[in-house]
């Protein structure tokens, strides 16, 4: 229970602090220059609020998945990471992480980006339902769970901000792109492979 609510807690915290409402306030009135910086460390320190119950959670498996789950978490594993490694090819990892700040930031929709709006997202729910079926216990499906509902509800939000921030450009590529799930699995898994 301590681990569902710290997930729900941290969640919160992290949708609150990416609101544009509350990046205005931190600007204005706290002189919080380099807000991108300060939320990606706040998010990192928070972080360990649900780390730490986690860690401390009794992994109670409810079966044994055996060799099978291990190899399937390992593929998931292995597909999330390369995921990551595209998704931050056409993101630089210093403006999302808020060591560098860039005015007029374009819209990317091309990479992987042509094939999932969230990738980052995608990869994190199939990093964590790998976790699950190779240790199918209830702290990883509470993690899971969890995990994944703020996924989609975050989604929502950010895409929000996105169309204030790109307008009908986001809206165009929000209509031809699918938000987590690619539209044709295989040609996805084929760029996620082939792509150097």
């Amino acid at each position: 229970m301590k681990l569902a609510l710290s997930l729900v807690f941290y969640y919160f915290m992290h949708s609150l602090l990416a609101s544009l409402a509350v990046k205005r306030f931190f600007i204005q009135h706290l002189s919080v220059q380099n807000y991108r910086l300060f939320y990606s460390l706040l998010s990192v320190v928070l972080l360990a609020i649900p780390l730490n119950f986690y860690l401390k959670s009794a992994s109670n498996n409810f079966f044994n998945t055996g060799i099978v789950g291990r190899f399937v978490f390992l593929t998931l594993a292995l597909l999330s990471l390369r995921v990551f490694v595209l998704s931050f090819r056409r993101v630089r990892i210093s403006e999302f992480l808020g060591f560098q700040t860039t005015e007029n930031t374009p819209l990317i929709v091309n990479g992987i980006y042509r094939h999932l709006r969230h990738p980052l997202y995608f990869a994190t729910i199939a990093l964590l339902a790998g976790l699950f079926i190779a240790i199918p216990s209830e702290k990883n499906l509470i993690l899971l769970t969890i995990t994944s509902l703020y996924v989609i509800i975050g989604a929502a939000l950010e895409e929000d901000r996105l169309i204030q921030q790109f307008g009908d450009k986001y809206v165009a590529y929000r209509s031809q792109t699918p938000m987590l799930l690619p539209n044709d699995p295989l040609s996805f898994l084929r760029f996620v492979i082939r792509n150097p």
